[in-house]
């Protein structure tokens, strides 16, 4: 059953729960462990080029060092770059199947720790503290409604999750290190059965699990979620996965749908 709580919002209900029930969950008036995961890609970060790129941090990332890298470096950094558009143009733009998703978001993610490895960590993390501002309007004040513990799962870079960590108070954070220095999450992230091993390890104490997500690579963070506890809420966001929808409590168009549907219930 869909329901449409709110009629001039792009906001829609799936399953049996009413609104004010999954407000009340989000809210956690129960004062449950609760554990909140958010990915950022086009979840939190929507980027400069949105309908071209689709929210990629790492495309931001790149647009940001492109001027600042030495010359030295600029011919092969941007050809790399250059390759990984394309690719993308070819596979994940291009609606392919589910189950081939994460070999080509593994070959993306490492084409592009390829393109900085002669690039200065500094200058890397000097780039990932501008990424926030390309935030979903409405989205930090959004997450402030929803109470728990805050983990960002992302197939980003460990500095892209850091510092969006620090943005929205999120405790934890996992995407892909620059250097085997920063291994914390005990391997590389590049897809759906990555995030859904984030998730098991960081939620074996939680009572219940908020997932906020915006493509198919985040439906291991919600299976996760619901096998822990059938009340936890998954939310998709942005319209992007019909195969997250499938799973979702919460379909929202826009945070700002999201919020108003928060503030009225």
């Amino acid at each position: 059953m869909t329901e449409q709580p709110l009629l001039n919002r792009k906001v829609f209900l799936q399953g049996n729960r009413k609104a004010y029930d999954l407000v009340g969950i989000l809210g956690n008036k129960e004062g449950l462990t609760q554990r909140i995961l958010c990915d950022i890609d086009g979840t939190l970060h929507r980027g400069y080029y949105e309908s071209l790129l689709r929210g990629i941090t790492n495309a931001d990332l790149a647009i940001y060092l492109l001027p600042r890298i030495p010359v030295s470096h600029l011919a092969p950094f941007v050809t790399k770059n250059i390759e990984i558009f394309l690719y993308d143009r070819k596979t994940l733009a291009n609606g392919i199947p589910d189950t081939e998703r994460e070999i080509h978001t593994k070959h993306l993610v490492d084409l592009f720790l390829e393109a900085l490895k002669e690039i200065p960590e500094e200058l890397i993390e000097e780039g990932a503290k501008k990424l926030p501002r390309r935030m979903y309007p409405h989205a930090k004040e959004t997450l402030e409604y929803i109470k728990g513990r805050r983990a960002l799962i992302s197939c980003s870079l460990q500095v892209v999750a850091d510092i969006y960590g620090e943005h929205v108070d999120a405790r934890e954070t996992f995407g892909n290190p620059l250097s085997e220095k920063d291994f914390r999450q005990h391997g590389m992230l590049y897809g759906t059965k990555d995030k859904e091993r984030i998730a098991r390890m960081i939620c074996e104490k939680a009572e219940r699990m908020i997932v906020i997500g915006d493509t198919t690579d985040d439906i291991g963070m919600a299976l996760v979620a619901h096998k822990r506890n059938p009340e936890s809420v998954v939310i998709a966001m942005h319209h992007r996965s019909e195969a997250l929808e499938a799973k979702a409590d919460i379909i929202a168009y826009s945070w700002e749908d999201l919020r108003a549907f928060l503030e009225e219930y």
